[in-house]
């Protein structure tokens, strides 16, 4: 398995120990497998790794692996000295904010979630014990202590979450959305009397239709989507440059706003920041939002369209990623596309080159490889290979 790293290096959240505002090609992030016992460092291609999820904060990367075992002991993945990945707390999914995380721990389905908790309260829980705000405030280790697990009454069993900027939403195993942290501006309504608050414990987003049960949720900068099991997708927030299908400026209840037209399953659904990513199980991708980046990724000068159409990808798409204003594919042919905002050489093309990439655009890794999951950070972009 290899890590293949671009964009913006500036506090090494590609992986690499030095700095660097635009790195343009792939490059192969160095890593190794050591033992959480003292001992000698193994040469990670005697371990058994089977990458799950790459995604990007503001500044640092998480990696979530399904295991990383030999011999049945628990290892550590140590990507850099500047981070790393601890596997003593066992975790089904991940998701990167802004300068937070949030994780769901294993077996019992419950929130973990670590950084930046002090303002807007974006970690789910009151952080209040000196100790624990000092960890709060300390991101670079990604620790994971069975500490700073949620425990409500009742308590909430997560099937997925998503982390944002200044909030994070999740969905619990009855397919139900929640929503936590800065709801100052009233953009969510959710079930709660301080509505109009910060929400420091995931409390139920309030539905259009009470019932729905979702499948996926996400979250741009200011706004959410889900997608429902009966393939219509909902949101809710700030409906600026049009992301949220309506006329109103702001939808504060999670609503039906896209219809499937055409008989197809949506096998994702992916924000950027104002912008957002559908992906389909015959292999096509649609945009909608804020275009000023071209981050919709189709012959379409406008700032912004609020009418979901098909992106110009020349192939089969798998797998999409949305950072916070470019975007990356991957396609049945094995290729990884990317188009948007390019100032940190995100999009693989060098920004001297191309400012922003107007239209999909094939990503040339150094060597040839079979990439089995894409990720993106705001200004950074992850691939991984078998």
């Amino acid at each position: 398995m290899r890590i293949w790293a671009w964009g913006a290096n500036s506090n090494s959240q590609l992986g690499f120990d030095f700095k660097c505002e635009q790195i343009s090609t792939p490059r192969n992030v160095p890593f190794h497998v050591q033992n959480e016992q003292p001992g000698p460092i193994a040469d990670s291609s005697s371990f058994q790794i089977i990458p799950v999820k790459i995604c990007g904060g503001a500044y640092h990367t998480l990696f979530l692996v399904e295991k990383a075992h030999n011999d049945d002991k628990i290892h550590q993945l140590k990507v850099t000295p500047q981070f790393h990945i601890m596997m003593t707390t066992q975790v089904s999914d991940i998701s990167a904010g802004w300068n937070f995380n949030s994780c769901i721990s294993k077996p019992h389905s419950r929130l973990v979630s670590f950084g930046e908790n002090i303002t807007y309260g974006q970690l789910g829980y009151n952080c209040e014990d000196e100790d624990a705000v000092d960890i709060c405030k300390t991101i670079s280790s990604l620790l994971l202590p069975d500490r700073f697990a949620i425990y409500v009454n009742p308590p909430i069993a997560f099937s997925s979450i998503a982390a944002g900027v200044r909030f994070s939403v999740g969905l619990d195993t009855d397919f139900r959305p929640y929503f936590w942290g800065d709801n100052s501006k009233s953009f969510f309504s959710v079930n709660c009397t301080n509505n109009n608050e910060i929400i420091e414990t995931p409390t139920l987003l309030n539905v259009e239709q009470p019932g729905i049960k979702f499948r996926t949720i996400r979250c741009g900068k200011s706004f959410v989507l889900a997608l429902s099991q009966n393939n219509c997708i909902y949101g809710c927030g700030l409906n600026k440059f049009g992301v949220l299908l309506k006329k109103d400026r702001i939808v504060s209840t999670l609503t039906l706003i896209w219809q499937c037209p055409f008989d197809e399953e949506i096998v994702d659904i992916q924000c950027g920041w104002t912008h957002a990513l559908m992906l389909t199980k015959s292999g096509k991708i649609f945009s909608w939002g804020r275009n000023n980046f071209f981050q919709l990724g189709r012959n379409f000068d406008g700032d912004f369209d609020s009418n979901i159409q098909q992106v110009d990808i020349p192939d089969f798409a798998v797998a999409i990623s949305c950072g916070s204003e470019h975007n990356l594919s991957l396609t049945s042919s094995n290729k990884v596309f990317s188009w948007g905002w390019n100032e940190h050489d995100n999009c693989g093309v060098p920004s001297a080159v191309k400012e922003s990439v107007p239209l999909p655009t094939e990503v040339q890794f150094p060597e040839q490889c079979v990439i089995s999951i894409i990720g993106c950070g705001p200004g950074s972009s992850f691939a991984v290979s078998d």
